[in-house]
């Protein structure tokens, strides 16, 4: 099984009513982004003394492997126990909203359980979830202004990250077999973590448009 595969499908299914998702194309736009951790005020400089920095940026501030693992940690949390508590930490109020009613739901907590139930009817009641960081690489400007536009488009948001990444993990399920005997399945995961309105949030959605 792919699960990196399988986990943005997991994701795209409440948006089977959003017919122009999967076919939208990329248009790359100049961005007017100010912030001083925009993408134009970025190098490559990914190593570090430092094992648990992921990121640093031209003036010499840094971002961490852990702040970056954030969001997608709260959503593996949330797929693994149906517990909506940290939603708000993985996904703008207006997305989750979004999600919710393209879900065909009334609460967070009913998304949360909905997705919970995908994944139970597949590893069962007895599994965990987990992503590892292994690289990341910051968004350019252009594509920060399609990530814009993108949400503005099929999400009907808008949203203006000040930076994102697209971080590269090691998506693993733990959970007992037909046999009870643990067993861990794990692939290649991809996804993209960006700051918004003082928050580190998910994106599973505008990802699914790069050439990766």
């Amino acid at each position: 099984m792919n699960l990196n595969k399988h986990k943005l499908k997991i994701s795209l299914i409440i948006l089977a009513s959003l017919c122009c998702l999967c076919s939208c194309s990329k248009e790359s736009t100049e961005t007017g982004a100010t912030n001083h951790t925009s993408s134009s005020t970025m190098s490559d400089k990914t190593t570090s003394i430092d094992s648990t920095i992921a990121y640093t940026f031209d003036d010499g501030t840094t971002i961490s492997k852990d702040e970056l693992l954030a969001p997608v940690k709260h959503y593996d949390n949330i797929c693994s126990t149906g517990n909506s508590e940290f939603f708000n930490m993985v996904y703008p109020d207006e997305v989750l909203d979004f999600c919710v009613k393209s879900a065909k739901k009334e609460t967070s907590s009913d998304y949360a359980a909905m997705l919970y139930d995908l994944y139970m009817q597949i590893y069962g009641e007895d599994f965990t979830m987990s992503n590892e960081f292994l690289q990341c690489e910051p968004l350019s400007d252009d594509e920060l202004a399609d990530f814009s536009d993108f949400y503005n488009r099929n999400v009907k948001v808008d949203i203006t990250p000040d930076y994102g990444f697209v971080v590269t993990s090691n998506f693993s399920i733990t959970y007992r077999d037909e046999n009870g005997s643990e067993t861990t399945d794990s692939d290649i995961d991809f996804y993209i973590t960006y700051y918004y309105d003082g928050q580190m949030y998910l994106d599973y959605l505008y990802i699914d448009t790069l050439d990766l």
